[in-house]
């Protein structure tokens, strides 16, 4: 009698793991199919946010054009101007930069010290 609730027991052992094995693979192909979908949600995502981005790209590329249309315009008309222009901007610019520099290397003498 021993022997067949071995037996028995075993059976059912097996029948569960067979079970939980089974359960376990449906389980799997499930979370596949929704990797899958979410994949390719992404995928088409990606395509937009490129296609919008490359769309964005050229209209400020047509814009920028327009600007340096414009510039290079004024600056056939109004050659005074422009050179006065040009040389404040250039001045301002070039004081910019003594100020950082000088500001850097202030900051590596403390450093050193």
């Amino acid at each position: 009698m021993e022997k067949k609730v071995d037996e028995k027991n075993k059976t059912q052992e097996k029948d569960l793991k067979g079970d939980v094995l089974s359960i376990a693979k449906k389980e799997i192909k499930n979370a596949e199919k929704s990797i899958n979908k979410i994949k390719g949600k992404l995928k088409d995502e990606t395509q937009d946010l490129k296609e919008k981005a490359t769309s964005e790209l050229k209209k400020l590329k047509k814009d920028v054009e327009k600007g340096a249309q414009k510039v290079e315009d004024y600056a056939k008309e109004n050659p005074k101007k422009a050179a006065a222009i040009s040389a404040g901007v250039g001045a301002a610019l070039g004081a910019s930069l003594a100020m950082l520099f000088k500001k850097k290397k202030k900051a590596d003498k403390k450093k050193k010290k």
